[in-house]
């Protein structure tokens, strides 16, 4: 059984791509750092659930080790700005830059320095950019992963005031059912 991680996974789009991975039967890991509500409603629902610091090299270390190897690694783990610069504390920048862009250097660096990873999906980075039919048929499966997210970020976020959203990802459904054989 091939295992998957995402980072941030116990709510919104991490929460979505992790679920739609239980449904195609994958060993699904997901970090979290404080929801532990959540974290527990995940673990009900067939997902092994992780409270670590993402951004500290020895705990994404040793998560490693207990999942011995992951097959495919999404970075999705992220924190926003809620406020001004202006109204920023240090801390809170700095919270923002270990959480946005440490980590996934960490998680990805690791994976690959220890050899961890067997694969390594491009997804989070790319998900609001369309698929183009060339990347389809060079690599149907990678391009599958991707619209995955892309849809579970439409669907977490109000789909039903975003018909281009919605009619771009019925297109995709049906381009998708072509390659099938490819994808799974």
């Amino acid at each position: 059984m091939k295992t998957v991680l995402v980072t941030g996974g116990v709510r919104g789009i991490g929460k979505s791509i992790a679920l739609a991975f239980v449904k195609k039967g994958y060993r699904v890991c997901v970090t979290y750092s404080k929801d532990e509500e959540n974290a527990k409603l995940m673990g009900k629902q067939g997902v092994e659930t992780y409270k670590v610091n993402v951004a500290c090299e020895e705990d994404v270390l040793s998560l490693f080790q207990k999942l011995g190897g992951v097959n495919i690694l999404i970075n999705n783990a992220g924190v926003a700005l809620n406020a001004s610069v202006e109204q920023t504390p240090i801390e809170t920048f700095d919270n923002i830059m270990n959480i946005n862009v440490r980590a996934p250097f960490i998680l990805t660096r690791l994976a690959f320095k220890e050899n961890y990873i067997k694969e390594i999906c491009k997804l989070i980075s790319l998900h609001d950019t369309p698929l183009l039919q060339g990347e389809i048929d060079e690599n149907p499966r990678e391009s599958y992963i991707r619209f995955c997210v892309q849809k579970c970020d439409a669907l977490a976020h109000n789909p039903e005031k975003n018909e281009s959203r919605l009619a771009y990802i019925e297109k995709m459904e049906k381009l998708f059912k072509l390659y099938k054989n490819a994808v799974f």
